[in-house]
């Protein structure tokens, strides 16, 4: 385990998991950046691939930059929040091992926090890779400068899937992240830091993902969610213990956002388990979530 030590300006952790194929391209685009006052914190939970001696021969040859971070057990999703407790920066960004940064990403970033004191997060626009070549920018990664219910119930609205690989200021994530691993664990964190402050974003793309296919999100469900029940319902933990523990803001504009996502999923585990009684119900799901809809946006 690294050793807790004076820090940059910026923490990067880098969560790494059978990464072999692409983390090199990861932590080259950390090393690329034209700002330099970070240290990146690499943590590899467990990988069976050569992840783990690719991290430790960048660490050995960028020794005052470059920290194994590993953990002394299976974490999970918790691996995220381990990385942010084994770094000290006031501002802090994750990098998954699979993603890569354009050079200029920490620099407009950061620069953009100093500028706007009430923001927590900064955002860049996203660009998804697609296994056949293809790309495409990332429609819902967007800034929510709004008043507070206002933002969380437009973040649940339409969740996207990079808002957590923004810059974040650290007192904003430590306030954020639940210590328990669950379904869509991530959309609690960002509404969370929404919770506490405004994201902004930069209106280029500055940050890289390779594409998870949509049906890996789907089906990721039956391997999160340990209640055979509660698979059907697949965000339904994630809204008990967000709001239970202060997380989401119980507002009522937040509320009926939530109710929405919470039909969106139950919709797609039916179609996908049971296809004709979701075609069957369909005007059900449509009727339902046109009201959740219109409430969350008219309160």
């Amino acid at each position: 385990v690294v050793l807790l030590m004076k820090d940059a300006e910026i923490s990067i952790g880098m969560p790494a998991y059978n990464n072999a194929r692409t983390i090199d391209r990861a932590i080259q685009s950390v090393l690329d950046q034209s700002f330099s006052n970070w240290k990146l914190y690499i943590s590899d939970d467990f990988s069976d691939d050569a992840t783990r001696s690719i991290v430790h021969s960048y660490a050995k040859r960028h020794p005052d930059k470059i920290f194994e971070a590993h953990p002394s057990e299976t974490l999970y999703y918790l691996n995220f929040r381990h990385l942010i407790h084994v770094s000290k920066a006031p501002f802090f960004v994750w990098l998954a091992g699979d993603d890569w940064w354009e050079p200029d990403f920490l620099k407009r970033c950061l620069a953009e926090l100093k500028r706007h004191p009430e923001a927590v997060c900064c955002l860049a626009r996203c660009k998804f890779h697609l296994a056949d070549g293809s790309s495409y920018i990332d429609p819902g990664a967007r800034a929510l400068t709004s008043d507070m219910p206002t933002r969380v119930s437009t973040y649940f609205l339409g969740p996207d899937q990079s808002r957590m690989y923004g810059v974040f200021r650290r007192n904003a994530l430590e306030q954020s992240f639940v210590n328990k691993v669950f379904h869509a664990y991530d959309w609690a964190l960002c509404a969370g830091t929404l919770r506490l402050g405004i994201h902004i974003e930069i209106d280029e793309v500055l940050l890289n993902r390779e594409r998870t296919p949509s049906v890996k999100y789907i089906t990721s469900v039956d391997r999160d969610e340990p209640n055979t029940f509660l698979r059907y319902f697949p965000v339904l933990r994630m809204t008990y213990i967000g709001l239970s523990q202060g997380i989401i803001p119980s507002n009522p504009k937040v509320l009926f956002a939530l109710l929405h996502v919470n039909i969106i999923k139950h919709r797609e585990q039916i179609v996908r388990k049971w296809p004709l009684v979701a075609k069957a119900i369909s005007p059900v799901f449509r009727l339902l979530l046109r009201g959740s809809s219109f409430m969350a946006r008219r309160l």
